[in-house]
């Protein structure tokens, strides 16, 4: 009997945590980076951080066309940080992404670094 009970526990939880990761990393989050020209900036490293702690969550680069995307997010609150040589670093304010959303932030155009 207390074999049985705890296979039964055993198998609650892994079902409880299959649950949960069901429920997480479905979010998305895209954008474009632009030069002050105009034009795409490439390879521009975009980072996704929390908004209350600025911990790393996801980091991508631009593509030939400037454009990003950032997948498999969990709901929450967070900052993208934009950075290319020559530019200055870039952050947004604070962006809300709810479970099962998809956000496309404005076109981001990065200025000339002054050093």
């Amino acid at each position: 009997m207390k074999t049985i009970l705890t296979a039964l526990i055993a198998a609650g939880l892994c079902f409880a945590h299959t649950l949960a990761q069901a429920q997480q990393h479905n979010s998305k989050l895209s954008g474009s980076v632009l030069e002050p020209n105009h034009q795409p900036a490439i390879a521009a490293t975009v980072t996704l951080l929390k908004a209350k702690d600025s911990v790393v969550v996801s980091t991508t680069a631009t593509n030939i066309d400037g454009k990003f995307v950032l997948d498999k997010l969990n709901a929450g609150e967070y900052l993208v940080s934009i950075s290319a040589i020559g530019f200055e670093k870039y952050y947004t304010s604070p962006i809300q992404l709810k479970d099962s959303s998809a956000i496309s932030i404005p076109a981001i155009t990065l200025r000339q670094s002054s050093t």
